[in-house]
């Protein structure tokens, strides 16, 4: 009986996560270039029960394994292409393929984004001079494919800029840089960073600039790759698993009951 309740304690616990990690998919189904995340459950080890009444020599094999619950192995993130939606801002863009766009916080650390609602954001620089790049919503200064700042000539307004699918950037048909558009070996080992961020770990493996499969759609963003329905039919089914599991730990502790009554 009391492995009865560390058993369903261990599936409430798994499927607590579960239901979190649904629910964050769906609060996201309007971000931008969101891409959703599946709790994977697994059975934990099995355990021989002994019957005291034989042999030890006699159990194995009499008796069938007695499972010991579930937990949570992973959480990976599905990076599926998400539908592209026309914006016919100039600076929205949409990549088309797995690739990423680089960004930076100005100091040094470098972050990779899908989401491509851009903007132009001027700063004084040291030499007194305004200067304006191209940057997230939240400031990050979006990179070219040598690794700098992509610096747009001051005075220019966001329908002078065009952008073509390699990631050339043109103000009045002048070439002003290429926006880097960087794919991994492994991005589901990507860190989630919060603001649509992703930093690369040990585990991402090596990263490159792409050869050409993925393109940047100009006044286009990419929508979340989460299917309300989907997620829907999941939570249903993880709240059903966690209803048993709590029944099951209910009549645990009401056999449990009867036992200290008995004594009683």
């Amino acid at each position: 009986m009391i492995q009865a309740l560390w058993t369903a304690g261990a599936g409430l616990i798994s499927q607590q996560y579960n239901v979190d990690t649904i629910a964050n998919n769906i609060a996201n189904v309007d971000t931008t270039a969101f891409k959703r995340n599946t709790a994977h459950i697994e059975d934990m080890p099995y355990v021989y029960k002994l019957n005291p009444a034989i042999r030890q020599a006699d159990n194995e094999g009499l008796l069938p394994h007695m499972g010991t619950g579930a937990r949570v192995v992973s959480s990976p993130k599905y990076f599926a292409q998400g539908p592209m939606q026309q914006t016919e801002r100039n600076l929205d863009l949409g990549i088309d393929g797995t690739a990423f766009f680089a960004v930076t916080d100005g100091q040094g650390n470098v972050f990779y984004t899908r989401d491509g609602n851009f903007k132009l954001t001027e700063t004084e620089g040291e030499d007194g001079r305004i200067h304006s790049y191209i940057t997230t919503a939240n400031g990050y200064w979006l990179l070219d494919t040598e690794g700098a700042r992509i610096e747009i000539p001051a005075g220019t307004i966001e329908g002078d800029i065009s952008i073509d699918p390699s990631g050339a950037v043109m103000v009045e048909g002048a070439h002003i840089a290429d926006i880097a558009l960087v794919e991994f070996t492994n991005p589901q080992a990507l860190e989630t960073r919060g603001d649509n961020l992703y930093a690369v770990t040990d585990n991402v493996g090596p990263n490159y600039l792409t050869d050409g499969d993925s393109k940047v759609r100009q006044g286009f963003l990419e929508a979340s790759n989460v299917d309300i329905a989907d997620e829907m039919a999941r939570m249903i089914r993880a709240q059903r698993a966690y209803q048993l599991n709590a029944r099951v730990l209910q009549t645990a502790d009401e056999m449990i009951g009867l036992a200290n009554s008995i004594r009683r």
